[in-house]
């Protein structure tokens, strides 16, 4: 017979014993007192990892709801989509939207602007709306869309963007709907088929779109 002189005293609960002494050997008791030890190391982890999660608030990063598909390439996608804004109950999926709007970036407060824009908006529709609603078009002003430019403050490079810039890039890319998807260079063809001199072509060009040398077709730039 194994000689149990050996007394384990645990201080956890074990099965129908309880906490009440366990006869033992003396390899038995250095067993024991080893996954006891292992034990108290286990629960000291889960303690800490608990503490840091909470410190750390961490969470998963935010996902464009489903049920929304960008560009929107019509104006009844648009009409849907204003309705789906002014739900209550997806504010949440909006604030979402907003924080995954913002990480399109850009390299300055125009570029991210124009790049969320071109984001939001098929090129055939963006030709369909402006800032006011002039000549029959949509009014971006007044549109619950509007509300996502919040999503330019959020960008590092924008981050004191005043609201005054981001309107004012904005009605500047939807002046220049015209010229996405390739419809500057369509328009330079038949002013070059018109004025034969290249010179020319450029002066009336930008004249005619109120452009500079310095700007460039209001597509996404990362």
């Amino acid at each position: 017979m194994k000689n149990t002189s050996e007394l384990f005293k645990p201080t956890y609960r074990v099965g129908r014993c309880g906490t009440e002494p366990i006869p033992c050997t003396a390899a038995d008791l250095h067993i024991l007192a080893l996954l006891e030890h292992a034990k108290h190391q286990l629960s000291q982890l889960a303690v800490m990892i608990s503490s840091l999660s909470g410190q750390l608030n961490i969470e998963c990063s935010p996902d464009m709801p489903e049920e929304v598909q960008f560009p929107l390439q019509s104006l009844e996608e648009v009409d849907d989509f204003e309705a789906w804004l002014k739900q209550p109950t997806n504010a949440l999926k909006k604030k979402n939207m907003i924080s995954v709007l913002a990480s399109i970036g850009g390299q300055d407060t125009k570029r991210v602007t124009w790049n969320i824009l071109s984001h939001i908006f098929g090129d055939d529709v963006a030709k369909k709306i402006n800032w006011k609603g002039v000549n029959e078009k949509w009014a971006f002003s007044q549109m619950a869309t509007k509300t996502l430019m919040r999503a330019v403050r959020q960008s590092q490079v924008a981050a004191k963007a005043t609201d005054v810039d981001i309107n004012k890039f904005a009605i500047r890319w939807f002046n220049l709907a015209s010229d996405h998807g390739g419809g500057r260079k369509a328009r330079c063809r038949r002013v070059q088929a018109a004025v034969p001199s290249e010179s020319g072509l450029i002066i009336i060009a930008n004249i005619a779109e109120g452009f500079t040398n310095e700007e460039s077709p209001p597509t996404v730039i990362p």
